[in-house]
């Protein structure tokens, strides 16, 4: 629970706090947010329970997966991967496919926008759904001019363009990372994938060698290196750090 209160936007707390509760129910971020935590929760604890192989949790221990401990194990590490926190009791690196797959990508969403949570957050990801289905609209409809709106606000075509730089430019940085890693450390794309995406995305455990029981202290100094530079760029995100980047930023000192 507090690791869900973890990755809402603290802006909805002060709301709350005024006693502003229907606001706070409206907001679309929180929305879309409690149903990818509920359907992404879904998805792991049927494919754990369709799978049939026992759970191993991170002390050694072997449980059944039956209903309560699928459910137990497969929502809580749902709710820690999106939310970041990092916490693990089980090891998801021999789960299915499926509960994998739907564990990277909640890694890459994270939390809401002004949370403690990293990730790219829920509301860049909602809007460019929006603006995808919206651009295919108007590939059948050409002729139609219906703004896109979130939230009953309409999002300006500036404001789109640069939620969808935002997203490129982590996939640009997630990818050179992985790279530097193959290059670095000759370990497997899976382990080098995960290991550049949660370091971008500040969760800390990937898949393979950097799995839930295991860790990253057989990295080299360069390989090091290389994930300590994804985490700052993926806690301070991309555009502060071109910006710092920029001469003319540093004109105005």
């Amino acid at each position: 629970i507090f690791m869900i209160f973890a990755g809402l936007n603290f802006g909805l707390f002060f709301q709350a706090w005024k006693g502003r509760l229907r606001d706070v129910l409206r907001d679309t971020e929180l929305r879309v947010y409690l149903v990818m935590l509920a359907v992404g929760s879904a998805i792991v604890v049927v494919s754990l329970l369709v799978d049939g192989a026992p759970i191993i949790l991170t002390t050694g221990e072997e449980v059944d997966p039956t209903l309560v401990d699928s459910l137990r194990q497969g929502v809580f590490t749902t709710v820690s991967v999106q939310t970041t926190t990092g916490f693990c009791t089980s090891d998801f690196n021999i789960w299915p496919f499926a509960a994998q797959a739907v564990l990277v990508a909640m890694m890459f969403v994270g939390g809401c926008s002004g949370s403690t949570a990293g990730g790219i957050k829920v509301i860049r990801v909602w809007m460019l759904l929006r603006v995808l289905f919206a651009q295919v609209e108007r590939f059948i409809r050409p002729r139609l001019t219906r703004p896109l709106r979130i939230g009953g606000s309409t999002i300006e075509e500036d404001v789109q363009l640069s939620t969808i730089a935002f997203f490129l430019g982590a996939l640009l940085i997630i990818a050179i990372g992985w790279i530097l890693l193959l290059v670095l450390e000759g370990c497997s794309p899976t382990t080098a994938a995960t290991a550049s995406v949660a370091s971008f995305c500040t969760i800390g455990p990937g898949l393979d060698a950097v799995g839930a029981v295991e860790n990253y202290g057989w990295f080299s100094t360069g390989g090091k290196i290389t994930l300590s530079a994804l985490m700052i760029l993926g806690r301070l995100e991309v555009f502060a750090i071109v910006v710092l980047c920029r001469p003319a930023f540093w004109r105005n000192f």
